[in-house]
């Protein structure tokens, strides 16, 4: 069975991955904690498509046990093929570290040159020991 797992929110991290129908959920939830670093935590599953009525909350059954051996078949001799969406909530932490905004290195050299462009004299001028010191 053909599995393509894809997230609600963004579509960075999709995947297809093929399956033995034998399978149970909680090894797809393993397979998407893992593409995420473990950083992940809340991981929701559904099947077919994001409602309630689909959300698939037993770990321990199989892919069959769900409903998916049925799932649309693709042209004839291959596997089934279905779709799982999931939800997580990102990784939450204290530490300061991870909490602040990551640095941008062009956005700081801009704002360097700008800032130089802004001190520097206009071109073709002369500068008089007294404008330079206003400069600095």
């Amino acid at each position: 069975m053909v599995v393509h797992v894809r997230g609600v929110t963004w579509q960075f991290l999709d995947f297809t991955q093929r399956l033995p129908v034998t399978d149970n959920i909680a090894s797809i939830m393993h397979l998407i904690t893992t593409r995420h670093g473990g950083s992940i935590t809340g991981l929701t599953l559904y099947k077919d498509e994001v409602h309630p009525r689909n959300l698939l909350s037993e770990p321990r059954k199989t892919l069959d046990a769900v409903g998916f051996a049925t799932g649309t078949a693709a042209p004839t001799g291959s596997d089934p093929e279905v779709v799982i969406y999931y939800d997580l909530a990102p990784h939450s932490t204290d530490c300061p570290l991870l909490l602040c905004a990551p640095l941008d290195n062009k956005i700081e050299a801009r704002h360097a040159a700008e800032k130089e462009k802004a001190h520097a004299p206009a071109r073709g001028s002369v500068v008089t020991p007294s404008k330079a010191r206003l400069h600095q």
